[in-house]
């Protein structure tokens, strides 16, 4: 079973968040961000056109969801500004990792076989 991260502004066992949540596990959200152009599709046509899935679901304060993958979250949380109630991480953010720190010294150098 998957574990959800919930952010809310709400009371977490509000009404709202707990029928949102069980529409989430059942259908998906409402509709997917695709771009950052405000393109929302289902959740099913994100994956089959797009390639798209959601990393966090916006919930609204009427109960409607929006999906969105990391790479559109700011557009995302931008839309209907200051209406969202809660957020629920379905992928936790990956931070890409940092390249080895260069060592002083010598440059590496091949060993010959003999």
């Amino acid at each position: 079973m998957m574990k959800l991260r919930l952010h809310c502004k709400l009371n977490d066992m509000s009404p709202l968040i707990d029928g949102a949540k069980k529409r989430l596990a059942l259908h998906g959200p409402d509709r997917v961000l695709v771009d950052n152009r405000g393109t929302a599709v289902s959740a099913f046509r994100a994956k089959t056109e797009f390639n798209t899935e959601a990393d966090v679901v916006l919930i609204r304060g009427d109960g409607w969801m929006l999906g969105v993958p990391w790479k559109h979250y700011d557009y995302g949380k931008s839309i209907w500004k200051g209406e969202w109630a809660a957020e629920i991480e379905l992928n936790p953010r990956v931070k890409p990792t940092p390249p080895p720190a260069k060592v002083p010294g010598k440059p590496f150098q091949k060993k010959e076989s003999q």
